[in-house]
């Protein structure tokens, strides 16, 4: 008599064959969720490839660490989408801007982190002030020319740009950049006429650059006087 097949698999080879199919889709249910913030290898991949931002995004604050790691890579693509992780927060992920800073140290002029900084306006302000003393000419340079994109909010430093514009041991660049930012500033900077134009009288390499910025705020002041706006 023959012995009849079963219809169904035995115990054993079905929880064997549940098994290996959980196992395969394990990692794409995984990556639907929420990753963990800590994985830094994880999201360095992921920002390499454009992805992953909106993810960084929806944790806010939470993300500073992670993204002061990220903006600190080696690789500028990773920077880039990192800043524009920064710059979708807002004020919140004020606590990058150092990272920001030294990123542009390592990338000058990178656009992202430009913008990202610039986004931040006043909540930038704060952080980037402390490195106008800072004494690598590079740092100050960055810090400097975040501020000039920042503008009117950029209020609080004021008296370090005339500090640097004044020091006669810093290179003219610096200075002239100095100057172009309280311009940039406008009317919370009409304090700052008399000590530029004194510069001004004393220095030929700063005088076209100082006239300029005199131009901008007297223009400033002007218009406040008249009560209108910027």
């Amino acid at each position: 008599m023959r012995t009849r097949r079963p219809v169904f698999p035995s115990a054993p080879a079905l929880l064997a064959g549940l098994a290996l199919v959980a196992l395969l889709l394990l990692p794409a249910c995984s990556d639907r969720g929420p990753h963990s913030l800590n994985d830094v290898t994880y999201w360095r991949v992921k920002l390499s490839h454009g992805e992953g931002i909106d993810e960084i995004v929806a944790q806010g604050s939470a993300a500073v660490p992670l993204l002061n790691t990220l903006l600190a890579d080696s690789n500028e693509y990773v920077v880039q989408h990192a800043a524009m992780a920064v710059q979708q927060i807002g004020a919140s992920a004020a606590g990058t801007v150092p990272a920001m800073v030294n990123a542009l140290i390592r990338y000058p002029g990178q656009p992202y982190v430009t913008q990202a900084l610039k986004a931040m306006k006043g909540d930038a302000v704060e952080h980037l002030v402390p490195f106008l003393s800072d004494g690598d000419a590079e740092v100050q340079k960055q810090a400097i020319e975040a501020l000039n994109g920042i503008g009117p909010a950029a209020e609080p430093a004021v008296e370090p740009l005339l500090r640097i514009v004044e020091d006669t041991s810093a290179s003219t660049e610096i200075r002239r950049l100095a100057l172009v930012t309280l311009g940039s500033i406008g009317e919370r900077a009409v304090s700052a006429i008399p000590r530029i134009n004194e510069v001004a009288l004393k220095e030929d390499a700063l005088r076209q650059s100082a006239a300029m910025a005199m131009k901008r705020l007297k223009w400033a002041k002007r218009v406040r006087e008249k009560g209108g706006d910027r």
